[in-house]
């Protein structure tokens, strides 16, 4: 039993962390009966929790290229952001070192519903500062990154890579192949109790990803975003005691990134 608690509470504390970190879209199948009486919010029952960008966490350089925002709308935007997630960020539960373990898992579900009520009233207030034309846009290009982040490319160059409509497609058929992928890696991981198993099986399909995203992109393409990467490390997130049966999400100094 306190192996499920475990799973269920690292999968959920990803899912929420991964919004806070930058392109990283956490991938993560949880053992049978973890979540009893279903998933966390926004995760598909029996499927992989996979993050989907909000208004809140994208790159507010991709909205100003695709919403075509003045300067008092950037700013005011980006404070809304950061206003929000350092809220977030203060409300998670910390895990206890001492313990060895991450935090209760009744504990994140109390913070969700705060961290919830608190991310209607700031998606509220950005849909304010847009005008119509750019709130009819809106869904249509969180699309569009949501796009980028499941093939592990950087949401601030949507403007930059200018990707066709073909790319576009063969970018989406690579996202799904590799999400079942990795959802299968994931999910043997579980089923055997061994998570770091399960997250290393998953960054095999990763780098198997990449190498199919890279194919798709044309050599300046390619650059852009290997020049960014190398600007821009990702974060590792670490539960406690990561390590010999710690369990560890891959990306960031160290590591692989998401891409």
């Amino acid at each position: 039993m306190k192996t499920t608690s475990s799973a269920r509470t690292l999968a959920a504390i990803a899912l929420t962390l991964s919004a806070s970190v930058g392109p990283v879209c956490a991938q993560l199948a949880p053992a049978p009966g973890a979540f009893p009486g279903g998933p966390p919010t926004g995760a598909p029952a029996g499927g992989t929790l996979t993050l989907k960008p909000t208004v809140l966490d994208v790159p507010v350089e991709a909205l100003e290229y695709a919403l075509k925002l003045n300067r008092e709308q950037k700013q005011k935007i980006a404070a809304i952001q950061a206003q929000f997630q350092e809220q977030r960020m203060s409300l998670l539960p910390r895990p206890d070192p001492q313990a060895g373990r991450p935090p209760d898992f009744s504990q994140f579900q109390a913070a969700q519903e705060r961290i919830r009520t608190l991310e209607r009233q700031a998606e509220r207030r950005i849909q304010e500062v847009l005008t119509a034309q750019q709130r009819s846009a809106l869904p249509e290009t969180l699309e569009e990154i949501e796009l980028l982040h499941g093939v592990g490319l950087p949401a601030e160059l949507l403007g930059d890579l200018k990707l066709t409509a073909e790319q576009k497609a063969a970018l989406a058929r690579v996202g799904q192949q590799s999400q079942q992928a990795m959802r299968r890696a994931m999910e043997a991981g579980a089923r055997r109790r061994d998570f770091n198993a399960g997250v290393a099986a998953a960054e095999r399909a990763r780098a198997e990803m990449r190498q199919k995203v890279l194919a798709v992109l044309t050599a300046p393409q390619r650059r852009m975003v290997e020049e960014y990467q190398r600007a821009h490390p990702e974060p590792v997130l670490r539960s406690p005691g990561a390590g010999p049966g710690g369990f560890i999400l891959p990306g960031g100094p160290g590591g692989p990134g998401p891409f």
